[in-house]
């Protein structure tokens, strides 16, 4: 693990740890469908009912959750890899964290990843908070590509309160 990066988006908000991982496989077998995939471990959305939270036994940080994000940086070499023997089917995107949440705009591993999975013929089925899919849709329409988008409330003090750091919007 690389040292950590300490980034901040603004003043008033806490920094988000970021660390630089490496990753032995990011296409794993689930009963969400067939496969999932995380680019990332961690999710600076900190929303309080997010189930991925348990990830932190297995991946303990000292950071609460919310406030770090493990970027595996090897992920599209290893999912290549993987794809060379894993028979297509459906892949879950991302069942324990979002992928496109802002680190995405700069690392950009989900969308490869995306590409890569749909290239080997593989169904895509994502799930995020975030409007920044909304730069792939280019690429993923007319694909086999499923898009759902979580909505909580409609009541800004409520979603700041359960999503503190998720976009508005």
């Amino acid at each position: 693990m690389t040292p950590s990066v300490h980034r901040q988006d603004s003043a008033d908000s806490p920094p988000i740890v970021v660390r630089e991982t490496a990753c032995k496989t990011i296409l794993n077998r689930t009963s969400l469908g067939d496969y999932s995939l995380n680019c990332y471990t961690g999710c600076e959305h900190a929303c309080v009912y997010c189930y991925a939270r348990f990830m932190q036994r297995f991946h303990p940080h000292a950071e609460a959750w919310g406030r770090f994000v493990d970027v595996k940086v090897n992920a599209v070499e290893v999912l290549r890899r993987q794809l060379r023997r894993a028979q297509p089917g459906e892949v879950f995107v991302s069942s324990g964290c979002d992928g496109w949440q802002p680190i995405e705009r700069e690392w950009r591993l989900t969308r490869r990843c995306c590409e890569l999975l749909l290239e080997y013929g593989f169904e895509v089925h994502i799930l995020t908070k975030s409007g920044l899919v909304l730069r792939d849709l280019d690429f993923f329409a007319g694909r086999k590509v499923q898009v759902g988008v979580t909505v909580t409330s409609l009541d800004e003090v409520l979603r700041a309160r359960w999503e503190p750091r998720a976009p508005i919007g």
